[in-house]
């Protein structure tokens, strides 16, 4: 049995976030049966936020409750492994009982290396999911909005992980929304039901550990169940985003990520028309003592999304985010991000900007808990504000309590 202390799990790299090496510490916890190995936790977050709906004006206050139930197993025998991850969460509002929803997930991959250079697997997984009340594609019903995420793929590894790696996968995703009641009557949730088919395929060449350039290509294609969503407009189309990158390692110190491509996507609607946009990621750790990370990530993306008029958006998205050690058990952290989302054929543009705090400590093995602050501003301009702008904001806070078992 490992010691909770046991110097490699403290191994600075410039890629293992201190919230990463926290944990590692609450080490060993779980229990093996033969080959398996179970690993059950639970979390309790009680949260008190100000604006639970997101809305400029009138905002109404709450306290959530928020119950988490986790649990992996995990089977390794020879040369094959098995995996599975299930999730539980349960939101329960103080006042406002009609916004209390759950969420799940399970997820299973196997894998099995059949040559020194041929590594196979497959991955599925089930997930209900609730759209946030910030998400500008939401659907404003009397209930929270849910819907199902089906997800299934098979992959091929050929080659090393020191020098030459190719991966190739294929999957598909389904997603189906739950029936939705509103203030007028039942909302149309089935016509963003849809299904979606790609492909990847990732060529890596390795120099030395974390130094390593690389291309992928996604193809896919994606189609609804109802030809014509509720404007009329026809929302299945098939694209591909190709992109090449480098991961730089410089001295343990930082590590640099650079991306860029390109991506089209073309639609069946002849007013969605063809996007072609350019995307890039620029992602930095820098380590300037053993106890301090900054790291600094910037997104310039298109992705799709369910806007009325419009076929999605082009993100651009800047993070910036300090943790320091201030003792062994103690992980201290602060964050901002700022985020502009331009949907594309309208004027409507969506600015995010969040402040983050958070404190964490580690009571004893498997044991943990932490309190956070986080202030969120919103502002929408354009088409969809009407003339001028409409903004939100919000305030939440967290205490969490947390118990690897």
């Amino acid at each position: 049995m490992r010691g909770v202390y046991e110097s490699g799990l403290d191994n600075t790299a410039p890629d293992v976030p201190l919230d990463t090496r926290l944990s590692r510490r609450q080490l060993p916890v779980g229990a093996q049966i033969g080959a398996f190995w179970f690993t059950p936790s639970a979390q309790l977050d009680e949260s008190f936020d100000d604006n639970i709906f997101a809305t400029p004006t009138g905002a109404l206050a709450d306290a959530i409750t928020n119950l988490t139930g986790r649990a992996s197993l995990n089977y390794s025998k020879g040369s094959s492994s098995f995996d599975m991850q299930s999730r539980l969460v349960g939101h329960l509002y103080a006042a406002h009982p009609t916004e209390n929803a759950w969420e799940g997930s399970v997820q299973t991959s196997f894998t099995s290396t059949v040559h020194n250079d041929l590594q196979l697997g497959a991955k599925g997984e089930i997930q209900r999911l609730v759209d946030p009340r910030t998400d500008p594609t939401g659907l404003q019903g009397n209930t929270p909005t849910t819907y199902e995420l089906y997800t299934a793929s098979g992959m091929a590894l050929i080659g090393h992980a020191e020098d030459n790696l190719l991966s190739l996968r294929m999957g598909v995703n389904r997603i189906s929304y739950d029936p939705l009641q509103g203030s007028q009557g039942p909302i149309e949730t089935t016509d963003r039901d849809n299904n979606e088919l790609y492909g990847d395929v990732d060529f890596r060449h390795t120099f030395s550990p974390r130094r390593a350039v690389y291309a992928k290509i996604r193809p896919n294609t994606r189609n609804y169940d109802l030809k014509f969503d509720q404007s009329g407009f026809q929302r299945g189309s098939n694209g591909v985003r190709i992109d090449a990158g480098v991961d730089w390692d410089i001295d343990s110190v930082f590590l640099v990520n650079l991306e860029t491509g390109i991506q089209h996507q073309s639609y069946d609607d002849s007013r969605f028309g063809n996007i072609n946009q350019p995307d890039g990621r620029i992602s930095l750790s820098w380590w300037p003592t053993r106890l301090t990370n900054v790291r600094l990530n910037f997104t310039h993306e298109y992705y799709e999304a369910f806007f009325n008029t419009s076929p999605g958006a082009v993100r651009n998205k800047i993070v910036a985010r300090v943790d320091h050690e201030l003792r062994r058990r103690w992980v201290a952290g602060a964050a901002v991000s700022l985020e502009r989302d331009d949907l594309k054929g309208q004027s409507t543009r969506y600015t995010t900007e969040v402040a983050e705090l958070n404190l964490k400590y580690l009571f004893a093995e498997g044991f943990s808990g932490g309190v956070g602050y986080m202030y969120a501003r919103q502002t929408t301009t354009g088409t969809t504000a009407g003339t001028g702008s409409t903004t939100f904001q919000r305030n939440i806070v967290t205490f969490t309590v947390k118990k690897l078992f």
